[in-house]
């Protein structure tokens, strides 16, 4: 297993290099320029020749590319154009509320998922199946940022129970998540409607009923656990899913995360930004992968003796 594990840390490395390559060579490439947004349009020939040079943009695409990389390795992110403040002392400002978000949105998409999925399946073709399949139908239908709005209307300005907007308690993620959550949770449900479908009629189970098992002995000993193996390998995806779409609840909800930082710095090419967060982002996420494919040897143990081999 620790075989395993430093194998996928070295391959984070061609990841994030050829991620953060392709953004570089995309942020050189679009429309705009960055000296004209910072100086303004009655910069002289002089200032902007000036900041050009400080910048490193009058050298070549690649060797600014490799300057930054070899910065970064180092823990020196560099400093944002717009506001001159150090890249990695910004982040780490945002991250906390954005993995609060990200995590809050997990969890939700976990236990809902697995709950409404599971019990769709347990009770196929009857009602509670319909019901639940048409849950997963409207949550999977309601864009993120409508729904949000509702719950800000329905729970924070009528009912007064939550915060509209804002960062600092367990209160103020509740909405959020909630909005984040609602996509990957019809998914969720689909998903382990149909992995429990696959192996509820199986052999195996139907020799535990014959031998006297009850269901819901049957259900939680024999099935969810070889029901999970697509399940939890989707989590990763899910977790995925949900850091990157943070930047619609973000905005929506008002919370200073690192989405609508990204979202900010690309609009005015501020490269050191971008390329800062992007590196700890694809990092972030590679590791979440990490520990889902770790999960998933617990959970099977073929896994763990393929690792092992």
């Amino acid at each position: 297993m620790l075989k395993y594990i430093a194998k996928r840390l070295l391959l984070i490395i061609p990841v994030v290099i050829g991620i953060t390559l392709f953004i570089y060579l995309l942020l050189d490439l679009a429309p705009g320029d960055p000296i004209a947004i910072i100086l303004g349009p009655d910069a002289s020939p002089e200032q902007i020749s000036q900041l050009t040079a400080e910048l490193g943009l009058d050298k070549n695409v690649f060797v600014r590319y490799l300057n930054f990389m070899s910065d970064a390795i180092k823990g020196d992110l560099g400093t944002s154009w717009m506001t001159s403040k150090p890249v990695a002392d910004e982040f780490l400002q945002r991250l906390p509320n954005t993995l609060a978000l990200a995590f809050s949105a997990l969890a939700m998409t976990i236990v809902f998922g697995l709950t409404f999925g599971t019990i769709a399946a347990v009770w196929q073709n009857t009602a509670i199946d319909g019901f639940t399949l048409i849950l997963a139908l409207l949550f999977a239908s309601m864009p993120t940022f409508w729904f949000g709005l509702m719950l800000q209307i329905i729970f924070a300005l009528n009912l007064g129970w939550l915060p509209a907007m804002g960062v600092g308690t367990i209160k103020h993620i509740i909405l959020p998540a909630t909005a984040l959550s609602l996509g990957t949770i019809a998914s969720q449900i689909r998903l382990t409607r149909s992995s429990i479908l696959d192996v509820i009629n199986m052999n195996y189970v139907r020799t535990a009923r014959a031998k006297g098992a009850g269901g819901f002995r049957t259900v939680f000993s024999h099935v969810i656990r070889n029901a999970l193996m697509p399940v939890v390998t989707n989590w990763g995806l899910t977790f995925a899913t949900a850091f990157g779409g943070t930047i619609i609840s973000e905005t929506v909800f008002s919370i200073p995360g690192i989405s609508s930082y990204l979202i900010n710095a690309v609009k005015v090419r501020d490269i050191p930004v971008v390329m800062g967060t992007v590196i700890i982002v694809s990092i972030i996420v590679a590791v979440i992968n990490l520990i889902i494919d770790i999960i998933y040897a617990v959970i099977d143990p073929r896994v763990k003796l393929g690792y092992m081999s």
